[in-house]
């Protein structure tokens, strides 16, 4: 988690960075455009040597610019800018300003409000350090004009104060605004989580709920458990660069049915996938679900055959076995890594139930209870009974007339 908040930060930083070059880009220019077309700023060698500055500050910020726009890492580097860049142009471009008059009072005040917008602008870079070092050099530079303006001891002692104060208001606000930033990168991670194994509808709820996802309840669902047959064969006599992007094209079409049938993802199991509905919000045709959300899969598998026998691929087969009954549902896993699961007999049952469709050859297998439950919901033929490994009573078992 400290990983994703702190990519997250750096995001923030790059935004922010680019941000400040914009700024100091569009205060440079407008100063600059006055001293140029106003002739009152022109008119003693000071002024000259302002101007001099302006242009030089300006050319540096159209640098910053563009080296930050070009690059994240370069535009948090140009956030440094404010403290090594701005605040001792300012600092240069004052003292050349002033005149050994009383105007060089009211220059070295303005200064102080400068400064204080630059700080708002270091704490833009959301560094704690960066902040401090801004206020530091800041105070300094700025005690340093009111000395040379010979600014009043009360002067100076203010100017100190309101820069403090603006260090405090600007230090909370970063606070404050890393707080944000860290809750949004955890928010986003829950929901991208939680998108790889429920569809957007029911990630959606689950992050609306003010429960979440409840830990340890038992819920009747049903299982449904698919597993391709003969792949670890059939990929040995594949390029190893073929089977990847086949597995992964299998899974993008096998997960988008079972999102739109409201199925939750439990895991991939090598070439299979164990899928229920039923949790972790509740549907009362979570059966009927699981066996319309099968026959769809094996539709999805057929086209894909057909679309990979044109380019002379093997097709592909698959087995599928579904259960209905109670599991334990939660979060479970080390305290670094946890997953939403689903354990207990009806899970068993329903993985080898599709197991014995290598046995029976069908492509579905469905349990008497699955076929209760779902009603008249799919036509299914009774295929028998069978026995089933660790289950001591025979069973009737089910398959979908196709």
């Amino acid at each position: 988690m400290q990983v994703i908040t702190s990519h997250a930060l750096d995001e923030a930083r790059v935004q922010n960075a680019r941000v400040i070059n914009r700024l100091r880009l569009f205060t440079l220019s407008a100063l600059l455009f006055i001293h140029t077309v106003v002739p009152q700023y022109m008119a003693d060698l000071a002024g000259e040597r302002v101007q001099s500055g302006l242009i030089i500050a300006t050319s540096l910020a159209v640098l910053l610019w563009c080296v930050g726009w070009h690059s994240g890492l370069a535009a948090r580097r140009t956030a440094l800018a404010v403290l090594f860049l701005d605040m001792p142009a300012t600092f240069i471009l004052q003292w050349v300003n002033m005149t050994g008059t009383s105007v060089d009072r009211a220059v070295a005040n303005w200064t102080l409000a400068a400064y204080v917008c630059l700080l708002m602008m270091s704490a833009m870079s959301l560094g704690r350090v960066v902040l401090l070092c801004s206020w530091v050099l800041a105070a300094i530079l700025t005690l340093s004009l009111q000395w040379h303006a010979h600014e009043t001891l009360l002067g100076m002692t203010s100017g100190v104060v309101l820069l403090t104060l603006a260090l405090v208001v600007c230090h909370s606000q970063q606070r404050i605004r890393i707080q944000i930033v860290e809750q949004l990168s955890i928010e986003q991670e829950r929901r991208e989580r939680l998108g790889r194994f429920f569809s957007p509808e029911v990630a959606r709820q689950i992050t609306d709920s003010e429960e979440g996802l409840a830990a340890g309840q038992a819920k009747l669902l049903t299982v449904l458990f698919t597993d391709l047959r003969s792949f670890t064969t059939m990929s040995e006599q594949m390029e190893a660069q073929q089977v990847v992007p086949l597995l992964n094209a299998y899974f993008e079409e096998m997960v988008a049915v079972v999102f739109k049938h409201g199925g939750t993802l439990d895991k991939y199991l090598g070439d299979g996938l164990m899928i229920y509905f039923g949790a972790p919000l509740p549907q009362p045709d979570h059966a009927a679900r699981a066996v319309c959300c099968a026959l769809e899969m094996i539709e999805r598998l057929d086209a894909m055959n057909q679309a990979h026998g044109l380019q002379g691929r093997p097709a592909l087969r698959m087995g599928i076995g579904i259960h209905t009954g109670t599991a334990v549902v939660g979060t479970m896993g080390a305290s670094h890594r946890q997953d939403y699961t689903a354990i207990g007999s009806t899970v068993n049952l329903a993985s080898r139930l599709e197991q014995m469709t290598k046995e029976y050859e069908f492509d579905i297998i469905i349990s008497e209870e699955t076929r209760k439950a779902a009603g008249d919901a799919v036509r299914l033929r009774d295929a028998g009974m069978v026995q089933v490994k660790g289950v001591a009573e025979p069973m009737r078992i089910f398959t979908p007339e196709r």
